[in-house]
């Protein structure tokens, strides 16, 4: 089921995709969530389709000279943990990476059923990202 969603979002027409209408851009598709399983739709989709997709994650953009002034990395309070409690926002970013898009620490992370038995194999392996070049914004 979920394989037949995927096809039917990725044969999406172009047309469908962004649609521009008195100035305004219509999304066929919004990613909600800037995690690694995002990251690896949006990978297939834009390789796939011409398309502008808009990407959303909850917080607030926090430039790096504001994170030193503030002496915090992002506006989540901890006051009330007992403990600091660190969490970047972006890309495939998370309490337990050091930033987005960072290398992951492990990089059988994309392979953990081959070597030790548990989970899945993600059908693209971390050389795979190494080979790609980068992508810019527009």
């Amino acid at each position: 089921m979920a394989e037949e969603a995927m096809d039917m979002v990725l044969d999406t027409r172009a047309k469908q995709v962004a649609d521009k209408h008195n100035g305004i851009v219509h999304h066929g598709i919004v990613v909600i969530g800037a995690g690694f399983d995002s990251a690896f739709f949006l990978q297939q989709f834009v390789g796939r389709k011409k398309a502008s997709v808009p990407v959303l994650e909850w917080g607030c953009h926090n430039p790096h000279d504001r994170q030193l002034e503030r002496g915090a990395n992002s506006n989540i309070r901890d006051d009330d943990a007992g403990r600091a409690w660190n969490y970047t926002i972006g890309l495939t970013a998370g309490p337990d990476c050091g930033s987005g898009q960072t290398p992951p620490f492990n990089t059988n992370i994309f392979g953990l059923k081959g070597p030790y038995g548990i989970g899945l194999d993600s059908p693209i392996r971390y050389g795979d990202l190494l080979l790609r070049p980068r992508r810019s914004s527009p």
